[in-house]
């Protein structure tokens, strides 16, 4: 299954309740476009079921730099999807800094700081601010 920007809250939750039983998880990363998450489930004593999962990753930062070599590397990429619809990230030190400039530009109190903590997914376009 692909995960998008749009259906990534749902898969998330789909995948949260696998893993809470989980038999057996395996990940890949293949590029720096996309990962793919395998989860193995029990589902009576004679069946086990695959739920494979790949989800297009977008980085977050400022400025997004691909190099030649992926290109020529990545030729069945679906590059709109990745572009239009590619899952934002941060890593921990590029949201720290995110946060630090948000709260500066809205003045936000100490309050007000924990409620956005609190509804942030860690992910700039998911970002909801409640005052």
């Amino acid at each position: 299954m692909e995960v998008t920007i749009e259906n990534f809250d749902q898969i998330m939750e789909e995948i949260q309740e696998i893993f809470k039983t989980k038999q057996f998880c395996r990940y890949s990363k293949y590029n720096i476009s996309t990962i793919a998450i395998s989860l193995l489930e029990e589902t009576n004593e004679n069946q086990i079921k695959l739920n494979s999962y790949l989800f297009y990753t977008f980085p977050s930062d400022e400025t997004a730099k691909i190099s030649i070599n992926s290109v020529v590397y990545e030729t069945d990429i679906d590059w709109n999807k990745w572009f239009c619809k590619g899952i934002n990230y941060k890593n921990e030190d590029q949201l720290q800094k995110f946060r630090q400039k948000l709260f500066e530009e809205y003045d936000l109190n100490e309050q007000q700081q924990y409620q956005v903590l609190l509804n942030s997914c860690n992910n700039e376009t998911n970002l909801k601010m409640q005052f």
